[in-house]
């Protein structure tokens, strides 16, 4: 990863202040990350997780022919959802996805899972305060610069290009995965495909490392949303492993498209 000096944090004062930043600093990359949202996040390395087990029978069925490490994310997934929602209230039931290969969430829960090699996450929170959540975690390295055309629109890579090399690719990399939170967050909605060209992220000056904000602007109309509108906040973080992103909606209503005259 590229040396970066993190953003330092505001000075803190008494000693329940100090334990409760030390107590964050000591938690997940999603923990820290969406602590300011109002959902549960439950996150550990897939690898720990034995493939299969705690899973449900229709669950296990989902993914019997899977290679093994697709079988451990997929469990380890599964049951972070449900210690998630868990905190919610709401009891242990399978989480299957439909023929779009979306998560059923039980009615009362909106969430997300994301993984890959060396880390899961999940994320949930009460449907009647949240509309969407999505998150992504990518491991902390550069993004090949022969997918920088593909996935940055033209002003993305010009301001990629006023950093160092290798700044650069961890930024295009998060440029990435933020463009993956909020296609997660919004995909169950609005069921229409949208390529990366069409979606714009804003990251924050301070990018290059700890925990900053970013914004997401769509440069097309995707499904019920006109060009032009704009998702925030979005959270991004960055260490010397993982680059996470993430998204919380709040809950409003679709806008409804204008009609053609």
């Amino acid at each position: 990863m590229c040396p970066a000096t993190p953003e330092q944090d505001e000075p803190r004062h008494g000693a329940a202040e100090q334990r409760d930043h030390r107590d964050l600093q000591q938690r997940g990359p999603f923990a820290r990350l969406l602590a300011q949202e109002p959902v549960q996040v439950a996150e550990l390395d897939p690898r720990q997780v034995a493939a299969g087990a705690g899973l449900f029978d229709d669950e296990a069925g989902a993914v019997a022919h899977a290679v093994e490490s697709r079988r451990q994310q997929y469990t380890a997934g599964r049951v972070l959802a449900r210690q998630a929602w868990a905190q919610l209230g709401v009891p242990a039931l399978p989480l299957l996805s439909d023929e779009q290969r979306v998560p059923r969430w039980p009615p009362s829960v909106v969430g997300c899972i994301s993984h890959t090699h060396g880390w899961c996450a999940a994320a949930v929170a009460p449907a009647a305060q949240v509309t969407g959540i999505g998150i992504d975690v990518e491991a902390a390295t550069p993004l090949d610069v022969e997918l920088w055309e593909r996935i940055c629109r033209p002003e993305e890579r010009a301001l990629l290009a006023a950093y160092p090399e290798c700044a650069a690719g961890l930024l295009a990399k998060a440029v990435f995965s933020a463009k993956e939170s909020i296609y997660k967050a919004l995909y169950p909605r609005v069921r229409v495909f949208l390529d990366f060209q069409a979606m714009h992220i804003a990251l924050a000056p301070q990018a290059a490392a700890g925990i900053s904000r970013w914004q997401a602007t769509l440069r097309a109309p995707w499904g019920p949303f006109a060009a032009g509108q704009s998702f925030e906040p979005g959270w991004l973080g960055i260490d010397a492993e993982w680059v996470v992103t993430g998204v919380v909606l709040p809950v409003a209503p679709l806008p409804v498209p204008s009609r053609r005259e």
